[in-house]
């Protein structure tokens, strides 16, 4: 499940750790505090559904080139509130133009559209969207740790994961890790 697909499921009320009757969560433990980490977070939240974050590095990067958010993300973001504070920091676009290395057009690809997908794409640098997710899990008191950085899952049963940090400390709790397109999760997160 792609972690559009998770985030969608949890703001339609149909959050996959609400479901597992036999796992109580008392803390979802999110691992890197990139623009996955920091959404979901956020969506948790939502949902009424606490949550720590931990990040490797010491601080949220200012750095990073412009990404393109499609529709659906946009949709997402603005469940989320996130919208609203980014939509005039970005460019606003439908399609993609390619052009072959002669500079003449040879394609094109629809990327947005209002009227079809009720959004546009957008072209946004990604330390402003660091930047405001960072701000809006702030503003809704989610912890976040820093200079914590995931080594290994120490130990995992069906219902919990203990976990180890480079500075030894081992933590225990049910685990939810996104990053970017490489998701893990211990065998207590239920996919729906």
């Amino acid at each position: 499940m792609s972690l559009i697909s998770s985030i969608q499921a949890i703001l339609a009320g149909n959050c996959p750790f609400k479901k597992a009757k036999s796992v109580r969560v008392e803390n979802v433990a999110i691992i890197g505090a990139g623009l996955s980490g920091l959404t979901l977070a956020l969506a948790l939240h939502q949902q009424s559904i606490p949550c720590t974050i931990y990040e490797a590095r010491s601080a949220p990067l200012n750095i990073g080139g412009a990404i393109m958010l499609s529709p659906n993300a946009l949709r997402i973001l603005d469940l989320l509130g996130v919208y609203e504070r980014i939509r005039y920091e970005g460019y606003d676009f439908d399609k993609l133009y390619f052009r072959s290395p002669a500079d003449q057009p040879f394609d094109e690809y629809e990327f947005g559209g209002e009227e079809k997908y009720a959004y546009r794409g957008m072209r946004i640098y990604r330390h402003v969207l660091i930047r405001e997710l960072s701000a809006m899990v702030t503003e809704a008191n989610i912890p976040i740790h820093y200079d914590k950085k995931f080594v290994r899952v120490v130990s995992e049963t069906e219902t919990d994961v203990t976990w180890e940090f480079d500075d030894g400390h081992h933590h225990h709790r049910h685990l939810s890790r996104r990053r970017g397109r490489h998701p893990f999760q211990g065998p207590q997160v239920p996919v729906p």
